[in-house]
């Protein structure tokens, strides 16, 4: 083989490598959820900025629907996410941090997430964060 060849190879075998590891990192990148005064940030894979004026409605419930399980699920260190849709209903994301209710459902008005899924491992956490959302999307 020429000297060009082996170049040619390495170049290749490089690229490659550094590829595959970009697309691992890109894809564990791991899952924060942000609640501010103006806004529900997830971050990561699954991501998307809500404003609050975008949230049309919020309510609390005791457990998932039944189209979405933990099955179809990526665990994000101690966080569940996922995307999901129901029919024609597409733009549907869970961050779970239990598999256990209450989980807090938002309905917005985004245009490639219609409904987000939130919950925390603490009910007590889950609530509070609740009664928050409620609070600011009463005040935008």
């Amino acid at each position: 083989m020429n000297l060009n060849k082996k170049n040619f190879v390495f170049t290749v075998a490089f690229v490659m490598v550094v590829l595959t590891i970009n697309l691992i990192v890109f894809f564990n990148k791991p899952v924060r959820l942000e609640i501010g005064k103006d806004s529900i940030r997830i971050s990561g894979l699954y991501g998307v900025n809500l404003k609050m004026e975008d949230i049309e409605e919020a309510t609390l419930k005791d457990t998932l629907p039944d189209y979405i399980n933990s099955g179809g699920m990526k665990k994000s260190g101690s966080i569940s996410v996922g995307n999901f849709k129901q029919g024609n209903q597409q733009g549907i994301k869970v961050v779970a941090y239990s598999m256990e209710g209450p989980y807090i459902y938002i309905t917005t008005r985004h245009k490639n997430t219609k409904y987000v899924i939130i919950n925390y491992k603490n009910k007590k956490q889950t609530e509070e964060l609740y009664k928050l959302i409620l609070n600011n999307i009463k005040n935008n």
